[in-house]
């Protein structure tokens, strides 16, 4: 017993979380307080297509989040004593490729804003071009995140994470109630935000300004695996985090959007309320790579917490449901209470399959990729096939995600099985 709570108080994972875990808690409430805030003084239909919206920012960040992977698992395998100026040095690497790629990019998105404004039945163009220049502000976001969770200094990380969700709640709400309630107003309280946030990720990360570019020698380090695994990974989990509320706007009125909406706004409780043990997991199993079995301590560790947290926000769903929705959305949403346990039990399958396939990545196990592309593919059938009514999209999604939580921690025993301490 002793010695199991001498490897809690030493374990590099459960040490390194305590504070982003304590400050995404924070982040975590700030956000779905936006959510819950506009959805309440919208009302289903204007609120329906801001979601909508939101599902759309997600689908086109996927590249960032790749982007994040690798940036994270790079930095953390740099020497200690060399990491600020090979991390400048990795960045400039990137900006070279990235950046002209993504400049080409733009007219190509303004191009197809149309037709996504018509798949989304959207009652105008503007948003969708705004979410496309909001695109490049968070890439440079992003990585800059990265390069603080890769150093390991959560403590910063959260504060501008806190600060970013404090005044997107403050503008958009300030906005709704004094001018109109407007869908668009909530997405002005995004880009005001991540304005303010992008200076203070600047001064967070002012190192790389201080120290001499350390040439990125790319020919050492397996960017192409590395970037196609994490790119496949974000593709998978991304759209599975959002191409169901871009079905439902396209099947169903605004009306019954926005009650989707508001399921999917609770049931990501589930999922914000355990994600940053994942988030900071990357950085430490990366370094255990080349010895897969010394980190089954901390998948036994990830699974346990995440599964105990998800299992108990599902059962508090499953006691409260209609006193939640009316409580904390309005009665306008009460016909969403039927189904939130069960949209909870199927973003607890998410979660799980999430937790798993960013742990096997980082220990170099690219078929975990693929496996989360198939299941993205079930996803996207099912809802396909299964939109009679929302009853058969929530339990399409929990038979899809249950399935491939399942696979994905098997396989995540079996890559441990070796050198087991």
């Amino acid at each position: 017993m002793k010695k199991r709570l001498f490897f809690l108080r030493g374990n590099q994972i459960l040490r390194g979380t305590s504070i982003f875990l304590i400050g995404n808690v924070v982040v975590s409430g700030l956000a779905f307080a936006y959510h819950f805030v506009l959805a309440r003084l919208l009302g289903p239909q204007q609120y329906g297509i801001l979601a909508a919206l939101f599902g759309l920012l997600y689908v086109v960040g996927v590249p960032m989040n790749a982007l994040d992977f690798l940036v994270t698992k790079l930095i953390s395998s740099f020497e200690p004593g060399k990491m600020i100026s090979h991390t400048r040095g990795l960045l400039v690497y990137l900006g070279q490729r990235v950046g002209l790629i993504s400049l080409f990019m733009l007219p190509v998105l303004l191009l197809f804003s149309k037709s996504v404004q018509h798949f989304l039945n959207l009652p105008e163009v503007g948003p969708v071009v705004t979410i496309w220049v909001f695109i490049y502000l968070s890439l440079i976001i992003t990585v800059l995140r990265s390069v603080l969770k890769a150093w390991f200094r959560f403590t910063a990380l959260v504060s501008n994470q806190i600060v970013e969700m404090a005044i997107r709640l403050i503008f958009s709400v300030v906005l709704v109630y004094s001018i109109s309630q407007w869908y668009g107003w909530g997405l002005v309280g995004v880009i005001l935000a991540s304005i303010v946030v992008l200076f203070i990720n600047l001064f967070q990360a002012r190192e790389i300004f201080k120290v001499p570019t350390s040439k990125f020698e790319h020919h050492k380090w397996p960017i192409k695996s590395l970037g196609l695994g994490g790119l496949l990974l974000s593709l998978s989990y991304t759209l599975m985090y959002s191409i169901d509320i871009l079905l439902v706007k396209h099947f169903f009125n605004d009306y019954w959007t926005g009650i989707y909406a508001v399921l999917v706004t609770a049931g990501k409780v589930v999922y914000f309320a355990q994600a940053p043990l994942g988030s900071a997991m990357v950085p430490v199993v990366a370094r255990k790579s080349h010895h897969p079995g010394r980190a089954r301590s901390d998948l036994w560790l990830l699974l346990g917490v995440s599964g105990t947290i998800g299992a108990l926000i599902v059962g508090f769903y499953h006691l409260t449901a209609q006193v939640l929705i009316t409580s904390v959305f309005s009665s306008k949403f009460i016909a969403a209470a039927p189904l939130i346990a069960w949209m909870g039990l199927a973003i607890l399958g998410y979660s799980l399959a999430n937790t798993c396939a960013g742990f096997l990545l980082a220990l170099n196990k690219i078929k975990a990729a693929w496996i989360s592309l198939i299941g993205l593919g079930l996803e996207a059938a099912g809802i396909y096939f299964f939109h009679a009514n929302l009853t058969q999209v929530v339990f399409s999604l929990s038979v899809v995600f249950g399935i491939l939580a399942a696979v994905l921690i098997i396989y995540s025993f079996y890559a441990t099985r070796q050198n087991f301490e």
